[in-house]
């Protein structure tokens, strides 16, 4: 597969502080300034204009909760100014009337995706896995962003305690004209690794990837699974389109303190730091990149799978969190991983 001279997607975590502890957090986020050496503004001013000169496309700002940053405001208006497609997730909690102007103002310069967190229709079953007050909190700023003319999108973490009532939220998502909605299987980093117990089981996910299609349709929103595993539904259907995790092929992350990461679900293993090293530079050449890239390095199913070359061998993270070896198959894969 072709390897791009520059990512073009970069994730950015501009702080590592949140007003909420949800239960899952894959960066543990911390109510106070645990971390005194994140990246200051002008050094995030500094390598957004890297990043522009660089031909990015798109950056992503989360954290932590971003908005704890009194001046990610300045931020966001900085990166849409140099003409980088822009897109945040938030709680919520934090976007009053006056943040939800800002933003309606911002994206009449140029639109901007902004993702509010929300796992569930009813606020017993998100609240009791993220935290009290969050389901409100995120139904707020619904509001306060329909209000103002934005039509948001929602990020959802499904797990083995919510999954039964996701078509509820697609329901509430119909009712608001809600259009898009990124879902993603629990983790087990940050504090998720205390969170096993929830960990979202094969026959579930395989279910989500078999009914998307349907559900679309039924309600009109658009399921964006981030999976690089959905083809296996009808995998003879476009057979020679490869689809692969983003990692390492379009994306790279920068965390608070500038620690370069190849995912948001492997920040564990950092690949440098944009205080001292040249992003665009581990991007060509760091090892752990090349190794991904190299699907002839698979292990076990993946080996000798004939879909290899489509998929890559699925998501690293979730093998890395699972055998310690991000070499190994996607435990969410049902050729590699097949069910009774």
């Amino acid at each position: 597969m072709y390897v791009l001279k520059y990512p073009l997607s970069l994730g950015l975590f501009v702080t590592n502080r949140c007003n909420f502890s949800c239960g899952y957090c894959i960066v543990d986020a911390k109510k106070s300034n645990a971390w005194a050496d994140e990246l200051t503004k002008e050094e995030i001013f500094s390598f957004l204009d890297k990043v522009q000169a660089n031909k990015v496309q798109s950056i992503d700002f989360s954290g932590g909760e971003p908005f704890c940053r009194h001046d990610f405001p300045e931020i966001l208006h900085y990166a849409v100014q140099k003409g980088l497609s822009v897109s945040l997730v938030s709680n919520g909690s934090l976007i009053d009337k006056q943040t939800a102007s800002f933003l309606k103002n911002l994206n009449s310069i140029k639109s901007i995706r902004i993702r509010i967190s929300l796992d569930a229709a009813h606020p017993e079953v998100n609240d009791a896995y993220r935290f009290s007050g969050s389901f409100t909190a995120a139904l707020n700023a619904l509001d306060k962003l329909q209000e103002n003319g934005i039509v948001p999108e929602l990020s959802s973490v499904v797990h083995k305690k919510n999954i039964s009532s996701f078509t509820e939220l697609l329901l509430l998502m119909q009712k608001r004209k809600m259009k898009v909605i990124h879902v993603n299987p629990i983790m087990s980093a940050g504090r998720g690794v205390t969170q096993k117990e929830l960990l979202l089981p094969l026959k579930d996910f395989r279910m989500v990837m078999e009914q998307r299609n349907e559900w679309e349709c039924t309600y009109g929103v658009e399921i964006k699974a981030d999976s690089p595993l959905d083809f296996l539904v009808a995998p003879e259907k476009d057979a020679d389109i490869e689809k692969r995790c983003l990692l390492a092929y379009f994306f790279l992350g920068v965390h608070a303190n500038g620690d370069i990461y190849p995912c948001p679900n492997m920040m564990d293993i950092i690949l440098g730091n944009i205080r001292k090293d040249d992003l665009f530079s581990i991007w060509q050449n760091a090892p752990f990149l090349k190794e991904i890239r190299n699907t002839e390095l698979l292990k076990g199913a993946c080996a000798t799978c004939k879909y290899k070359e489509r998929c890559g061998g699925g998501c690293r993270a979730l093998a890395w969190q699972e055998k310690g070896d991000y070499l190994c198959p996607d435990p969410y894969c049902w050729i590699a991983n097949p069910q009774d």
